[in-house]
Parts: C-alpha cells; sequence; structure tokens
C-alpha cells in the first residue's frame, strides 16, 4: 500500500476496512466514493508530532458527526533494554490499554471504516492487532495476515512488538465468570473473577463476616480459588482472606509488597496475577494509604480501585501514610490517562447503592478529580471525618491478611 500517492486503488481488508497513509482532499473523496462511511484517524495530534498529518479538519466536513474518530497515540515499541523489571512488567499492560483505546473507536464507527496515518503503518498494525484479537488468532496467524495483505508495518521490529504483544495477550481469553458481592456492616464491594474454562478464580476485596457466602458460591460454581486479593490494608473490616485459606485449602493471600503487611504472594507495579487464561495487573495507587493497588482486568475492559477511586468520590487521605497531593497524581496519571474512556471502574465501597461507574463518567462527572491538583488538596485537606470505627481492630488484624 502506498503511503502518499491518492490514485492507488483503494483495498478493503475484511470488506470493510481500508489501510490509508494519505489524507489529500483527492484521497478523502476516493474514500468516500468507494463506500467508506467512517475513518479512525491514528495520526498525531499536532504538528509538533512526527506523526502529523495535513488534512486531518477536512475529515469532519467530509464525513457524518459520530462517524470520525482520532486516537492519536503512539505504538511504543518495547525497549531494547530494560532499565528495571517493573518497566519490562508494564510494557504488556500498556500495549493492550493502548489497543483498547483504538478497538473502543473502532467498534463504534459505522463500516466500512478506512483508517490512517501519515504513512499507513500506524494504521495497518492497528488492524492487524484488532483482527487478531477478535478472531482469536495466534501471533503466526496475525503474521500471515499481515504479508496476505501486503501491510507495510511489518518492516518495523517496534510496530510488529506492539501487535504481537496485544494478540499474545488478548486473543487466548477464555469467557469470564463475574460477580459483585456486597458486605453491608462497611458498604464493602467483594469480587469473584474466574475463567469460565479452567474454573481458576479470584477473589478481591473480601471481607471476613461474609467469608462463608463467597466459599460457599465458589463451591456451588464449581470453581477452585486461587488467590484472594487485598486492594489495600483496610481500616473499616477485617479483610477475608486467612478465613479463605481455612475454608479453601489452596488458596493464596495477595498485597501490595510497600504495604508491609503479610502474606503469601506480595506483588509490584504492573505485576500479573493469573488466573486460568485470565490476569489482573496490580498497578500502585498510593494516596488514600501508601499501599493501595488498583487491579485492571487484562483487556482493560474493567479496574478494581479499591478505595483510590470511589464512584463520583475518593477515599480519604488523613491517615495510614495518606497523601492527598499523591492521590490526585495516581488516579489522573495511572488511571484516567492510562486507560480507555470505556473501562468500567468498580470501587471496594459505595453508600449510596451504586455499584459500578466507568473512567469516562469520573474523568467528567467526579466532584473532587474534576478539580485542580490544588483545589483537590484543599477539599481533601479539610474533610474533617470521624476515625473509621473498626480501624484499631481491622488495621492490626489486616497487617497479617486477616491471619495471614
Amino acid at each position: 500500500m502506498s503511503a502518499s500517492a491518492a490514485s492507488h486503488p483503494i483495498k478493503f481488508i475484511d470488506q470493510v476496512f481500508a489501510v490509508d497513509g494519505s489524507v489529500t482532499p483527492d484521497r478523502l473523496h476516493e474514500l468516500k466514493a468507494a463506500g467508506v462511511k467512517s475513518v479512525l484517524s491514528v495520526a498525531g495530534e499536532t504538528s509538533d508530532d512526527p506523526c502529523f498529518v495535513e488534512g486531518y479538519e477536512a475529515l469532519v466536513g467530509l464525513f457524518p458527526a459520530g462517524c470520525v474518530a482520532h486516537v492519536p497515540i503512539q505504538l511504543s515499541p518495547m525497549p531494547a533494554e530494560f532499565g528495571n523489571d517493573n518497566s519490562k512488567l508494564q510494557y504488556p499492560w500498556q500495549a493492550v490499554t493502548t489497543y483498547r483505546k483504538f478497538a473502543d473507536a473502532l467498534d463504534r464507527l459505522p463500516r466500512p471504516t478506512a483508517i490512517f496515518c501519515k504513512s499507513g503503518r500506524r494504521a495497518g498494525a492497528v488492524l492487524a492487532a484488532y483482527h487478531g484479537v477478535r478472531n482469536r488468532l495466534t501471533r503466526e496467524q496475525v503474521h500471515q495476515f499481515a504479508a496476505d495483505n501486503h501491510m507495510t508495518y511489518t518492516g518495523s521490529a517496534g510496530f510488529v512488538n506492539w501487535v504481537d504483544t496485544v494478540v499474545e495477550a488478548l486473543a487466548p481469553l477464555n469467557p469470564l465468570i463475574f460477580r459483585q458481592l456486597f458486605e453491608s456492616k462497611s458498604s464493602t464491594y467483594t469480587y469473584l473473577l474466574a475463567d469460565a474454562v479452567t474454573k481458576e478464580a479470584i477473589l478481591i476485596d473480601p471481607v471476613v463476616d461474609t467469608a462463608e457466602r463467597d466459599a460457599q458460591l465458589i463451591r456451588d460454581l464449581g470453581l477452585t480459588l486461587k488467590y484472594g486479593l487485598n486492594t489495600h490494608v483496610h481500616a473499616d473490616h477485617i479483610t477475608g482472606t486467612g478465613k479463605l485459606k481455612e475454608l479453601l485449602p489452596g488458596s493464596q493471600s495477595v498485597i501490595a509488597e510497600i504495604s508491609t503487611a503479610k502474606a503469601d504472594v506480595h506483588v509490584r507495579d504492573y505485576d500479573a496475577i493469573t488466573f486460568g487464561s485470565r490476569r489482573v495487573y496490580a498497578v500502585r495507587t498510593p494516596g488514600h494509604t501508601v499501599g493501595c493497588l488498583s487491579f485492571v482486568l487484562d483487556d482493560a475492559s474493567a479496574v478494581f480501585t479499591g478505595d483510590a477511586l470511589l464512584i463520583r468520590g475518593c477515599g480519604r487521605t488523613d491517615f495510614q501514610g495518606g497523601s492527598a497531593e499523591t492521590l490526585y497524581e495516581s488516579v489522573h496519571v495511572k488511571l484516567f490517562q492510562a486507560l480507555p474512556d470505556s473501562t468500567h471502574v468498580y470501587p471496594a465501597h459505595d453508600y449510596k447503592g451504586q455499584t459500578q461507574s466507568s473512567i469516562g463518567e469520573e474523568k467528567r462527572l467526579n466532584p473532587r478529580l474534576t478539580k485542580s491538583k490544588e483545589e483537590f488538596v484543599e477539599i481533601m485537606n479539610n474533610l474533617n471525618l470521624a476515625r473509621p470505627a473498626q480501624i484499631d481492630v481491622a488495621v492490626p488484624a489486616n497487617l497479617v491478611c486477616g491471619l495471614y
């Protein structure tokens, strides 16, 4: 596929996609005349970006509202050398969250769709990954698909690496079993996730008072509990991970290494916790406490935010190493900027009967986190909240994961 000529034939891939590197007015009219109903631009956002292309503005006038999307994200290749283990762990998570932003745009655009960038390479990489994930292809099959369609991204090791990483992370995923459970005394949500084929399961933020209920549900569904995950050392209830180890032998407790709490497994930033073909990534989001984690589902469709991000709110920052400044940065950088707007947000608590939100909703509607950092800090430093009723019992118990 030519990167610049406006006269080469338009070739549709999978009957509904065209990859292009030319956005001259003539080429745009050719695309529309060929039946293209929508366009996804993955070109740079500003003229300072090396991947910026002239002509993007013309799309808005040429195609109807809702038929043009712009996702100006660089496809970062895996670094040749890693500075530390965390940077190596971080790459698959970044590749997947980036892919989800492209895929969300493609899913909502009417077909046929043209994907374009400056050269056609990045557009081809996006389509190859999308095709591979949707059709559950192996890396080798995606390579063949790219070769059959003469995709020029294959000349870039960085783009090939990005496509391979996305396909290997997402294409083999089995269906997910998901349950949201509630403990009324502390208004805590517990989340059960399981691979529907292998039956391996995890529980996020179980509570000791409802551990028997959780264990019975796991037995009823024929699941094997592999891990009980704690988003942080809770102050308002005792975790159920210790009790669950007694009820379901073989399960292990998990918590952030930096929390200093005892557990079977300690995790660091971007560590992956695997159950069957599925996984969640442990993403550090400190601020409520120093050891807070958010768990991002493997396909970036959901994030379990603990007390860092609540529905139209956030956790307090006045004890256990909390910091309003740190929490603001954690939420904005690790969640709002990193995750797609479509990612479902599942918090550890809600006090108004709401069960879930989304990254996009919270970016627009969260009354605290839509403020400037300075305003947010001022709000958090003047909440004057009562001391949690169970803190003197809960924190010591949770420092050993509720009996470890």
